[in-house]
């Protein structure tokens, strides 16, 4: 089966150089033929045909030609962001294993390296464009050593080295070449030399041959490469049994979003406040231990499994598919001798510190990194809210700014006006914020406006020492205020936007609180800039389409001189 495996590997990936050398020649040939035959074209009247269709049928084969060389070229073997774990760094992970592979007869790898996302993956270092072997690696992703159990934790690194045992990454070494130089190369054609019009039109036609390729691939690899996935499971199910490995599914979805949620509404902000926490993952820790997220976090973990995405080929199968087929297989048991360890891995937050501390995961790597600043992670995730809402309520301070008479905004933005503004003037704070090129609805203006006036009531009653910050499953940080009601703030804002008047309820309210209201505020500066940074990371073109994007312009050059020449001579 393996040698099988190789074999169709081979075809395929012989089968993806041989049909992008074709229709590149096809496409370079057909390109100069319309350069060699300007002058037929303009006595034939095809001029604007051979204008258009030979820059697109030229850019497309100097695309699909620089693809081609770089998925020639050798893959990055180890990514740069892990860190290798000696066995005597990681005894209790190595251990672990060691054993796992020796239940399902897969190969123990070379190294074990940590990663900072919420996965694992099983990778081999081939050579000779994947037809030679080599060493095994096996990441490991540090938000799942935190969250995961040592159960659920065995189980998805069983289903890593299952796809060894089977020798998947043999297979997977040949396609994902293929699949990655392929998909590479349409998305490129298709978004970064997009243009309108007839030149348009011309380049879909150009693409026509390597799209009837593409589907004639996806449809003959990604059923074998699904496949794959399941048989890992059932190698896993030998491992830990089948209600374990059903459990580590639904564990692996929640890892992964509380780690995206984490990252996304709590360290991004975080940056654009210039403050970054020394040890990311003892505070993620932190987090999801606390007993408010851990009620969330079962929720969660209770909730269905979500299904595929429909928005193209995908060759992992959803989790939820994952899940039936384990169900519609025969039942197994742990093997007998294995006691069941609810906990995480011992030693998870030592080795997720060894991460922290690596030179490319620390502040100086990160974007603006000029004018950030470590804090001890305790301290920080005290002060998190402070972070977490500083864009909403810098937004809705600079929009009643806007609105309100400048004798009322000299010396900052009292609380007490934006309540005034917040019931009086809510259309024109959403109008203001919309000419700013943030549209909105009148529903999602609504949302902000409640949960900035609440993000900001609850900084009030922070600073004053009423509330201490608290992070709710989702990153939701809100301020845990004994002397409210839980739900009491929300339905205060909220009937100030029904009501649209003054807040005043609500402003009593907090006045009964002891809340000084009439202190003006300023907004902390426009955090927009530092955090854009880190969310957008800067995208450069790639060299295959630079080169694209030339030779169609010198393509119309050439065709813009034939044709002045010809036009001259006549």
């Amino acid at each position: 089966m393996a040698r099988m495996r190789a074999l169709a590997g081979l075809v395929i990936l012989f089968s993806w150089y041989l049909s992008s050398v074709v229709v590149a020649y096809g496409l370079l040939w057909f390109g100069l033929f319309c350069l060699r035959n300007v002058r037929v074209a303009l006595d034939t009247g095809l001029y604007m045909f051979v204008f258009y269709a030979a820059p697109a049928a030229l850019s497309i084969a100097a695309l699909i030609v620089g693809n081609v060389v770089r998925s020639v070229l050798p893959l990055a073997p180890v990514r740069e962001d892990s860190l290798p774990l000696s066995r005597a760094e990681a005894p209790a992970l190595w251990r672990m294993v060691d054993e796992s592979a020796e239940r399902i007869g897969a190969r123990p790898p070379a190294q074990v390296r940590l990663i900072m996302d919420a996965n694992a993956a099983a990778v081999e270092r081939t050579a000779l464009l994947g037809l030679l072997g080599g060493e095994r690696l096996l990441y490991v992703g540090v938000p799942l050593m935190i969250m995961l159990d040592a159960d659920e934790l065995r189980a998805v690194l069983a289903h890593e080295l299952g796809h060894d045992a089977a020798r998947h990454t043999r297979f997977s070494a040949l396609t994902i070449r293929a699949s990655h130089a392929l998909d590479v190369t349409l998305r490129q054609a298709r978004a970064d030399l997009r243009t309108t019009g007839m030149l348009r039109r011309c380049q879909r036609i150009a693409l026509g041959p390597l799209l009837l390729f593409a589907a004639v691939y996806h449809h003959t690899v990604l059923p074998a490469r699904r496949e794959h996935e399941f048989a890992a499971d059932r190698a896993a199910v030998k491992v830990v049994g089948t209600e374990v490995m059903l459990r580590a599914l639904h564990a692996y979805h929640a890892a992964n979003r509380a780690w995206h949620d984490f990252s996304l509404r709590l360290l991004h902000p975080s940056l654009a406040m210039g403050v970054i926490p020394d040890d990311p993952f003892a505070a993620f820790a932190a987090v999801v231990d606390q007993p408010h997220y851990r009620q969330g976090l079962h929720a969660f973990r209770e909730a269905p499994l979500p299904f595929a995405r429909k928005d193209g080929p995908n060759p992992h199968p959803s989790l939820t598919e994952r899940a039936e087929r384990l169900r519609r297989g025969e039942p197994t048991d742990a093997p007998s001798g294995s006691e069941p360890t609810p906990k995480p891995l011992d030693d998870a937050l030592e080795l997720a510190s060894l991460l922290a501390r690596t030179p490319w995961a620390r502040a100086e790597a990160l974007p603006a990194a000029g004018c950030l600043r470590t804090t001890p992670w305790p301290q920080w995730l005290s002060s998190v809210g402070e972070s977490a809402s500083a864009r909403q309520v810098d937004r809705l301070l600079r929009a009643v700014s806007r609105v309100a008479p400048a004798e009322q905004i000299l010396a900052g933005v009292p609380p007490s006006l934006v309540l005034q503004s917040v019931g009086s003037r809510r259309q024109q704070l959403v109008q203001r914020e919309a000419a700013l090129g943030r549209r909105m609805a009148p529903r999602e203006g609504e949302r902000w406006l409640a949960e900035a006036t609440a993000a900001l009531i609850q900084r009030l009653l922070v600073a004053d020492g009423q509330a201490t910050w608290r992070v709710e499953w989702g990153a939701a940080v809100v301020a845990d205020c004994p002397a409210l009601e839980r739900g009491e703030l929300d339905a205060l804002v909220s009937a100030v936007l029904a009501a649209q008047r003054g807040g005043t309820e609500l402003r009593h309210r907090l006045e009964d609180l002891g809340l000084d209201l009439d202190t003006a505020l300023t907004p902390t500066g426009p955090v927009s800039s530092a955090q854009d940074r880190w969310n957008v990371q800067e995208e450069r073109t790639p060299w295959s389409v630079k080169a694209a994007r030339t030779v169609g312009a010198l393509a119309l050059v050439l065709l813009l001189i034939a044709s002045s020449a010809h036009l001259f001579a006549g």
